[in-house]
């Protein structure tokens, strides 16, 4: 017989039409031996034998005898109160809820607190009950999800009592940034920050650097298990915690959030102009909005390794690698780099090749940096897997630039390659990117030079010894690049190098100082002027009935919602204003949390949210507002 109760320790094996998934997302966090209050699940199962169906338990009724008696036997497995009640959550576990498409944040009924056994059962059928609400029929519509029979399992968890409480997100809500984590935070109780019932923190920190930040308690572990946990998953999460009165931390939810990823088109292409975020890559990228000289290039895409993954190295995959390797070997030997990237990993010592003078060589190579990538567990959700080829290049010099946000530009220039800059002595200059000229220079003797990395050092030619290693003319063509390059990516560190023909291409640039990701809040004001972000007529959204002004309202409207002063708390009218809203097709400034699950309901069904600390209320409807990013 299918079980009607199942237990914590049997989420991993059970299916996720008996559990659904919000206990699926438990199971993860138990697999993963992560802190996680004791619960059962009532399963689909159970429902039927109840009820027949989910529409059955709207229309009233009462729990079967031998089923309320295992439910009592079960709740009594569960930690009990002192004074004999059972601190529990009771939530809904939807078989089509807490998938990435469909989150569901808020559809359906939970309920949290001290009970006795007596109110379990009914509990657990408001929560059933609620699967049939208005709102969360018109929920499904939306999502494509059938709207009448679905299977409803309910999770019944222990509840510590919480000193402090939120949610975690693994990446940043509407960036799609996966390279940092949203905190927030507020005293007591989960459900203050995703109801927003009280004063929320925002934090976010960078998963690599963990950038100090002001938090009231010990974040660290919390931050370690959402990491582990979003390893686990392949995946971004939505994780809900708390800490209880003794310090200790628990996991009490995990869902799956959605990423957006660049379709895999093609197996190769031309370097110029790419999208792909490999640091490696930011020359060729910028080569489509700034005159600077690159290399010819050419990249082995993300595509390539898909097919790579799915069907191995195919016929076709050899035909279009060696079609792209065979011009360039026309020219000389031909390098590889590296241009892989992740939000989730800093891509270093990642293979690079040798002197490839062969077809065969070149694909063995591309082969063998694959293999690496799987072998060591580097093809995580976000990671562009790539190939940058050129051909082996002689060189007489490079360069490093430091270039300001403004100001001169600083130049080291050195013979041979870059890895004797730190052995050998070099020429400095000071470079004005207005008049492209030298304003210093110190020139040194440089007696020993690098011609090829990895070799011993040979002797500078004595009459270049003691001259500069850049004329005026170059020192002019590499100011031209720097002014360019700051004019589009700001301040940076550039590498250049000169080949021996006279070319001096751009090789790398990299930000001066780490960018660091902030939470982007916006600001309101009556004083429209040119350059704002939106502007047009406001109209205060605080319930369903006002939808009808909005609709009403003429041209480029603009719709503010105050979390904290309405009552979107209700899952009916929340489903209904968002719906509504998201008919409108107009932008939303939204005062509240942005992990409420009104907020997760507006990134849900895709509308744009322009988040706000200010209150509106002195502002009249129907006035003209624009909108500015916070200074």
């Amino acid at each position: 017989m299918t079980e009607r109760l199942v237990g914590d320790l049997d989420y991993a094996s059970a299916e996720v039409a008996e559990i659904g998934g919000k206990a699926k997302g438990l199971g993860a966090i138990l697999a993963a031996s992560a802190p996680c209050p004791p619960s059962f699940t009532v399963t689909t199962s159970a429902l039927r034998h109840c009820f027949g169906s989910l529409l059955e338990v709207t229309r009233g009724g009462a729990l079967p005898d031998d089923f309320a008696a295992e439910l009592d036997a079960r709740v009594r497995t569960l930690p009990q109160d002192a004074d004999g009640r059972y601190s529990l959550a009771i939530r809904s576990s939807f078989t089509t809820e807490d998938r990435p498409d469909a989150v569901s944040p808020g559809v359906y009924h939970s309920e949290v607190g001290p009970v006795t056994l007596d109110e379990v059962g009914p509990a657990v059928m408001r929560v059933w009950a609620s699967g049939f609400t208005p709102g969360a029929i018109a929920y499904r519509a939306v999502k494509g999800l059938p709207t009448e029979e679905l299977g409803m399992a309910v999770v019944i968890q222990h509840a510590p009592r919480p000193a402090v409480g939120g949610v975690v997100y693994t990446l940043v809500p509407g960036t799609n940034d996966a390279s940092a984590i949203l905190l927030e935070y507020a005293n007591g109780s989960p459900s203050n920050v995703v109801e927003h019932q009280r004063s929320v923190q925002s934090r976010i920190i960078s998963k690599r650097t963990r950038a100090a930040v002001e938090i009231p308690f010990d974040a660290e572990a919390l931050i370690d298990w959402s990491l582990k946990l979003e390893r686990a998953h392949n995946a971004p999460l939505d994780i809900e915690w708390l800490i209880d009165a003794d310090g200790r931390l628990w996991l009490v939810q995990a869902r799956r959030l959605p990423y957006c990823r660049e379709p895999e088109i093609g197996y190769t292409s031309d370097a110029r102009g790419t999208t792909l975020r490999s640091g490696k890559l930011a020359p060729f990228r910028l080569s489509a909005d700034a005159p600077i000289n690159v290399a010819p290039a050419a990249l082995v895409l993300p595509g390539a390794f898909a097919e790579y993954k799915s069907s191995g190295i195919g016929p076709e995959l050899v035909k279009a690698l060696r079609a792209v390797f065979a011009p360039f070997l026309d020219h000389g030997p031909v390098s590889m780099r590296s241009a892989y990237w992740s939000a989730l990993d800093g891509g270093d010592m990642m293979p690079q090749s040798g002197r490839l003078t062969t077809l065969d060589e070149c694909v063995d190579h591309v082969v063998d940096f694959w293999r690496f990538i799987i072998d060591s567990g580097r093809d995580d959700y976000t990671a562009e897997i790539a190939l940058l080829i050129l051909n082996w290049t002689s060189l007489r010099a490079s360069l490093i630039a430091l270039v300001p946000d403004e100001g001169p530009a600083t130049i080291a220039a050195l013979y041979g390659q870059l890895g004797g800059l730190e052995s050998f002595a070099h020429d400095v200059y000071d470079i004005d990117l207005r008049t492209l000229t030298a304003i210093r220079s110190v020139v040194p003797e440089k007696p020993q030079m690098f011609v090829l990395p990895g070799e011993p050092p040979t002797e500078v030619p004595t009459e270049l010894r003691q001259a500069r290693v850049l004329d005026d003319v170059e020192i002019e063509h590499v100011g031209h690049d720097l002014a360019a390059i700051r004019k589009v990516f700001g301040g940076a560190r550039v590498e250049f190098l000169v080949l021996n023909d006279g070319a001096i291409i751009t090789w790398q640039v990299s930000a001066l100082t780490p960018v660091e990701t902030t939470l982007h809040y916006f600001q309101v004001t009556r004083e429209v002027e040119a350059g704002a972000k939106i502007s047009g007529p406001l109209i205060p959204i605080h319930r369903a009935e006002d939808m009808a002004a909005l609709r009403d309202a003429p041209g480029d409207r603009i719709a503010y919602v105050d979390f904290l002063g309405s009552g979107l708390r209700d899952p009916a009218a929340a489903v209904a204003i968002v719906s509504e809203l998201k008919s409108a097709n107009c932008p939303v400034l939204l005062r509240g949390s942005l992990l409420s699950h009104f907020a997760a309901l507006l990134r849900d069904y895709g509308v744009t949210v322009y988040p706000i600390l200010q209150e509106l209320d002195d502002i009249p409807a129907g006035s003209v507002v624009e909108v500015r990013p916070l200074a």
